[in-house]
């Protein structure tokens, strides 16, 4: 009896213990299936309210922002206000000073910048940031667009493809040229790409083409720091794209433009900022100017500053009236210009047209710079192109060589020519 009445109690103390365990099994599947929820939407309405302060400090209304949308978003246990918005801003805006003052504004919510990009889209430049909550979460996303593009990129200020004149050289592209006594060969050509700043990866691969592949960098624009950095750690020189006042005052050159109504002190902090900007470059080119370069007194001011860093000057030959190289030799300024503008047209094989004849003007002076940008269609051209330098016995190489070789006989030679005025994008 006594044994039986053991055996129940064993019984009913491994049912108790059953049950408990399937009760804690069931508790605990029913708290896995039903997490705590995290409520991040005061945090991002906080962020959403700073944010709305910088805008409207930095000069931009409701009048500007051409699309927003704000929605609840959620992943796992979270949910918090996601914002979208699409901002027309002027072309001279310096969005990385604004991105600073954002960045500062929503320090206390600890937000972070997750990713930036810049392009092109319906005819506008735009430069998007997307900004993140510690936990990994997007609150905002901001698309800035710069004014639409009045003109195609190949026809700068509105000059048609058939009426943009070229620089001085002997022969045409048809035409062979004729030299009784050819400069020692290898020739040597320069090439520079204009505009950098706005494409990382695009800048990436075209230095990657070949080591004396020069990029001119114009200042403040998205990507123009990561550019600068990249080229300092692989060794390579590189310049900046200076912007100055172009003939056509609705142009407006970017951040940092250098005006004929400015005075002495005005370019001095205006140029200093922009060479600050940069702190390595080699050399300055300009960026439009088709006026400014006209202005000998204003540019005398450039110039002393010029070889005050002993830094050296690129006339990228705007106008035929430009006064800029006779400036640079006032100040011993090491100096050159543009011979030929490589891709006017965006074509490959109209590139690589360019590209000869830039290898002809070299084969009679002894060298040539010529000025492109930073495109696709430049880039692939350049890839063909320096695959055939050896068999052409042309060595390419960075301004700074050119410059430092070039006689001034040749230059004036050129220069003096009759010409007519040159487009104003470079």
């Amino acid at each position: 009896m006594q044994r039986y009445t053991t055996f129940l109690w064993s019984i009913l103390i491994l049912a108790s213990i059953l049950t408990l365990v399937f009760a804690i099994g069931a508790y605990s599947h029913v708290n896995r299936e039903k997490p705590v929820l995290l409520d991040y939407t005061r945090t991002s309405t906080g962020v959403e309210n700073a944010l709305q302060a910088v805008l409207l400090e930095h000069g931009i209304s409701s009048g500007d922002i051409t699309h927003e949308q704000m929605r609840l978003a959620s992943r796992d246990n979270q949910q918090w206000n996601y914002y979208y918005r699409e901002i027309n801003v002027m072309g001279d805006d310096d969005l990385l000073a604004l991105e600073r003052k954002i960045m500062r504004a929503l320090a206390p919510w600890k937000v972070r910048l997750s990713s930036r990009e810049a392009g092109s889209r319906d005819n506008k430049a735009y430069y998007k940031i997307r900004l993140s909550l510690p936990q990994g979460i997007t609150t905002h996303s901001l698309l800035f667009f710069t004014p639409e593009i009045a003109y195609h990129p190949a026809e700068p200020e509105g000059v048609p493809m058939d009426e943009i004149p070229v620089p001085p050289r002997p022969g045409t592209p048809l035409e062979p040229l004729q030299v009784e006594e050819p400069w020692e060969k290898p020739a040597r050509i320069a090439i520079i790409l204009d505009d950098a700043g706005d494409n990382f990866q695009l800048a990436k691969q075209a230095v990657q083409i070949h080591p004396a592949v020069t990029l001119s960098i114009l200042p403040k624009r998205p990507f123009s720091r990561e550019i600068s950095q990249l080229l300092d750690r692989m060794g390579l020189e590189y310049m900046l794209h200076q912007p100055m006042e172009a003939q056509n005052p609705l142009i407006n050159p970017g951040w940092a433009a250098l005006l004929t109504t400015m005075d002495e002190e005005e370019i001095r902090s205006t140029f200093t900022a922009a060479l600050e900007s940069l702190p390595g470059v080699a050399g300055i080119n300009n960026h439009m100017g088709s006026r400014f370069t006209q202005d000998p007194d204003r540019l005398r001011i450039v110039m002393e500053m010029i070889a005050e860093r002993d830094l050296y000057f690129i006339d990228s030959y705007t106008t035929s009236d430009s006064q800029a190289y006779a400036v640079a030799t006032e100040f011993q300024v090491s100096s050159g210009f543009r011979d030929v503008f490589i891709d006017n047209e965006s074509d490959v094989e109209a590139i690589l047209r360019q590209l000869d004849i830039l290898v002809r003007d070299a084969q009679r002076y002894g060298s040539a710079i010529g000025i492109g940008h930073v495109r696709s269609r430049t880039i692939e051209a350049l890839e063909e192109f320096t695959g055939r330098l050896e068999e052409m016995n042309v060595e390419l190489v960075t301004p700074s060589v050119i410059v430092s070789h070039r006689k001034p006989a040749q230059i004036s030679e050129i220069v003096n020519e009759d010409t007519q005025s040159s487009p104003d994008e470079f």
